[in-house]
């Protein structure tokens, strides 16, 4: 497997079953389709390369041409980010209504829009699975984005962060960019009809990948069949 090239392979289109000789890296290419397709999360495969030894991980890194910390990205998501919001709230972020304003608490309205597309006002219908897929297979957070004038017409302090993503509390995240921009993401909640029960649909990994946290069969019968809400 020394001189195997997966990038020139794939590339090429040329990678069967028979050139699977290192059953490591057939698990891990079958798990990164799998992915691709939505048939697993993305934990399942940050898992298998967890449970690799110092050797194993380090033969699957060489016969995928990649250097350690490249590997070790992809287990990002089970890294707990940063929670800031205290740090927010200091520099002067309010948020009595909501991470994006004009809410109540929690950040419930800001996805109001795409459940009425998938299901209707108040899950009156009818289904709309088109809108469906679209939601869960493109899915984009809702944001604020605040720039240097921003904050200063709004009396916020540039908040004492380096580049990165962090959490605000469970109800979004913060992404600070190179040029001192802060941009805040709210995380779409599945709820009950009674209020009762939120459940993220989807949360950000520390390179700024949206993670579904249910599977599509999943999300679709919480949705069409449970009747919750997406909010």
């Amino acid at each position: 497997m020394d001189n195997f090239d997966l990038r020139k392979y794939l590339a090429e289109g040329r990678l069967f079953e028979e050139d699977f000789k290192n059953p490591i890296l057939d698990k891990y290419l079958e798990l990164k389709k799998s992915i691709d397709y939505k048939t697993v999360f993305p934990t399942d495969l940050y898992d298998f390369v967890d449970s690799l030894d110092n050797t194993e991980r380090e033969g699957l890194e060489s016969d995928l041409g990649l250097e350690r910390d490249d590997l070790a990205e992809g287990r990002l998501l089970k890294e707990e980010l940063r929670d800031v919001e205290d740090i927010l709230l200091k520099a002067g972020f309010r948020f009595d209504d909501g991470l994006l304003g004009g809410v109540g608490s929690g950040g419930a309205g800001y996805y109001d829009i795409v459940n009425d597309k998938i299901y209707g006002y108040n899950q009156s219908g009818p289904w709309n699975e088109e809108e469906f897929n679209k939601f869960y297979d493109n899915f984009e957070f809702n944001s604020n984005l605040y720039d240097s004038e921003d904050l200063e017409d709004l009396e916020i302090s540039q908040p004492q962060l380096d580049k990165g993503i962090y959490a605000v509390g469970d109800d979004g995240y913060v992404e600070v960019s190179d040029n001192g921009d802060i941009e805040i993401y709210a995380i779409p909640q599945l709820s009950d009809e009674e209020g009762r029960e939120f459940l993220p649909a989807f949360k950000m990994d520390a390179s700024g990948r949206a993670i579904p946290q249910f599977s599509k069969d999943e999300m679709r019968k919480m949705l069409k069949d449970d009747l919750m809400y997406i909010i």
